[in-house]
């Protein structure tokens, strides 16, 4: 980039503020009747403030958008857009179909600044701190829920679980899990030791509300984003190794006083948190013990619905309303969703956005790949590691995080909530953007 770096401070500023947007972005804008939400604003504001920079000259938009390791992602995520409007002209709810088009549309944008803004790894530090610490306005004020949760059905069901501003507690644990895994990514990527110590406080905040949201996708997606992690990040396997060590000492113990304790205090209001979360844990796998979950019905709903459209679906947010009527064998307990990306998606947008989107995700995938193998190298032959090994950490974390919602995909689908959903467009754009720095012949502190 030429010129001072406060050149693209403006536009960094607004960017950061998408990322510190879901205390407040869950809420419908006035006069809108709820079809916008604070997200929008806050999103179209930051594209519109960065666009201005870059059709003035004052951001590199050549040198970003045509490097090999972002052209596919873009297109596959523009396709994805694409697809969903080109669904959306014969979808079930017209309304809201050109609501999460607009959404997605938004994201990818969003996408885009993310890269023309985050030109070194410090920007890229800015970004995921703003994220990691405006999290801590979302998950503190809910860790007094502690003791108001209360199991039924065995712990399948946790009455009082937290959700935040989100609209149900897998939401909300969904967001947690991308925020621990970035606050993980930050705190190895931090040269200084105060962004360490917002790093773990921040972490440590969206680990207590991962815990509080009894999200059984998330807390899946969330190991196995560790998991991704420790692969690509020698520093954090040993730690990995000693956390899972006490998390299994503690669940183990959480399931001892399960079985221990007095039958009238199991699944009373007493019940304390490493109970309700041992019982979690041990229902994990038991879809009959909650008599509401019906995920393999809604999976085979969502089959329907593909087969009657199967080229470009049924519109954007039509599963819902196709599921509440007849011949949906759910038309009397209808879904939201299908409980299943890629069932839903394909539902929804048919065989072109599914390809769209399992491009997107499998394009961003590779780019990570290869952006951390080409830091091991260099980490490995620099005479000064540490900065290729911290470029190294941002790599790791957006991985880790994307990798977390991943999997919590294959079993719920929260990103349907507009503020997840450019959330998770923002950390796409984040891992792309690390992967740019580390493409570079000197990576910048």
């Amino acid at each position: 980039m030429t010129g001072p770096p406060v050149r693209a401070a403006l536009p960094l500023g607004a960017v950061a503020l998408v990322f510190a947007g879901p205390a407040v972005g869950d809420r419908p804008l006035p006069g809108t009747g709820g079809a916008l939400e604070v997200i929008h604003l806050v999103c179209v504001s930051a594209i519109a403030v960065t666009a201005a920079w870059a059709l003035a000259g004052r951001l590199p938009v050549g040198a970003v958008l045509h490097r090999r390791t972002t052209v596919a992602p873009l297109w596959f995520g523009a396709g994805l857009v694409a697809a969903a409007a080109a669904s959306t002209l014969v979808a079930a709810n017209p309304l809201r179909g050109t609501k999460v088009t607009a959404t997605y549309a938004a994201g990818l944008l969003l996408l885009v600044a993310v890269l023309l803004v985050a030109t070194s790894p410090a920007r890229l530090r800015a970004l995921v701190g703003t994220a990691v610490v405006g999290s801590l306005t979302v998950t503190l004020p809910i860790l007094s829920q502690a003791e108001q949760l209360k199991p039924v059905y065995g712990g399948a069901v946790v009455r009082n679980r937290a959700q935040s501003i989100f609209a149900d507690p897998n939401q909300f644990g969904c967001y947690a899990a991308l925020i621990v895994l970035l606050a993980v990514g930050w705190f190895l990527a931090a040269p200084h030791r105060w962004e360490r110590v917002l790093a773990a406080g921040g972490g440590a905040g969206a680990a207590a509300a991962l815990v509080l949201s009894l999200s059984r996708g998330a807390w899946l997606g969330t190991a196995a984003g560790l998991v991704v992690v420790a692969l690509m990040h020698s520093a954090v396997r040993r730690t990995l190794l000693a956390g899972a060590a006490l998390g299994a000492t503690l669940v183990a113990a959480g399931v001892l006083v399960s079985l221990t304790a007095p039958t009238e205090v199991r699944g009373g209001p007493a019940a304390g948190l490493v109970e309700v979360v041992a019982d979690r844990i041990a229902v994990i796998d038991d879809r009959a013990a909650n008599p509401h979950d019906v995920r393999p019905i809604t999976w085979r709903e969502a089959v329907r619905q593909f087969t009657l459209h199967p080229v470009l679906g049924n519109g954007p947010g039509s599963f819902s309303t196709l599921a509440a009527e007849s011949p949906s064998v759910i038309q009397f307990a209808p879904r939201l969703h299908a409980h299943n990306a890629l069932l839903h998606i394909g539902a929804e947008t048919g065989v072109v956005g599914l390809f769209a989107g399992v491009g997107f995700a499998g394009s961003c995938g590779l780019s990570a790949l290869v952006s951390a193998r080409r830091l091991r190298r260099t980490a490995a032959t620099a005479p000064t590691p540490g900065t290729a090994r911290r470029a190294l950490g941002l790599v790791a974390g957006t991985t880790g995080a994307l990798t977390a919602l991943s999997v919590h995909l294959m079993v719920d689908y929260p990103i349907r909530n507009p503020v997840l959903m450019i959330t998770a467009w923002s950390v796409a754009g984040l891992l792309l953007a690390a992967g740019r720095t580390a493409s570079r012949d000197r990576v910048a502190v």
